[in-house]
């Protein structure tokens, strides 16, 4: 569960994973954490673009990271729906 100082990316089927990799990026650098959360399949698919780039990003400076996922129920348009929530941290000690 994100706590006050974890960052919270929300990525739509129109997102650029290149940009939310970047976002990713500079919040694993700052925070060493984030969460990124995708609304449907497209939105999922993005994510996973984002999450891989990110990762040989950060990889080429050291820098490990682990992705845990969850679901997450969220309302859309007044709508309950279930949403893919991704957890990532930094594993430096």
């Amino acid at each position: 569960m994100a706590n006050q100082a974890t960052q919270v990316i929300h990525i739509s089927k129109e997102s650029n994973a290149a940009t939310v990799a970047e976002l990713i990026v500079a919040a694993v650098r700052e925070r060493r954490e984030v969460e990124v959360l995708a609304v449907g399949a497209a939105a999922a698919g993005q994510m996973m673009l984002a999450l891989a780039n990110a990762r040989a990003n950060l990889s080429r400076d050291n820098i490990m990271i682990v992705f845990t996922p969850f679901f997450a129920e969220v309302e859309v348009n007044g709508l309950a729906t279930t949403a893919v929530r991704m957890q990532i941290n930094d594993l430096r000690s």
